[in-house]
């Protein structure tokens, strides 16, 4: 009799053991299932991105952007040297213009129109990026 009680223990322990493994087998499945899922929508979410970016791009047309931005009174740079501005301007110092470094609405504008080309045309070239393809103003 204690023979046969000890057998029934081990085999339900086994039996437990076994449903355990499969729980957990089932939801590496279920986890993995998920992942994948969520992988594909990334995927097609870049791909529609990037169908977007192109459609977007095959519209713009340089000359079209520069009109606007003259009728719009508003001066184009190229990316280069914006980039540079915004890293020189994130890295200076509160200044006595203002407490957070803003200028005076007047500085500005004389800056602004110090900026401007002397040229009649108040078009820029796109400038060269380091590796040698041409970057649009932004």
């Amino acid at each position: 009799m204690r023979l046969l009680a000890k057998l029934v223990v081990i085999l339900v322990a086994l039996g437990a053991t076994g449903l355990g493994l499969l729980s957990l087998r089932q939801q590496r499945y279920e986890v993995s299932n998920a992942i994948s899922k969520a992988h594909n929508e990334i995927v097609e979410q870049e791909r529609t991105q990037w169908r977007l970016r192109a459609d977007i791009a095959s519209r713009c047309d340089p000359a079209d952007i520069r009109g606007y931005a003259e009728r719009l009174d508003l001066e184009l740079t190229p990316m280069q040297q914006a980039d540079e501005e915004a890293a020189r301007a994130s890295t200076e110092s509160v200044s006595p213009d203002g407490a957070l470094g803003e200028r005076s609405a007047a500085r500005a504008a004389t800056a602004r129109q110090g900026a401007k080309a002397p040229t009649g045309s108040s078009t820029k070239a796109p400038a060269k990026s380091p590796k040698g393809s041409t970057r649009h103003a932004r």
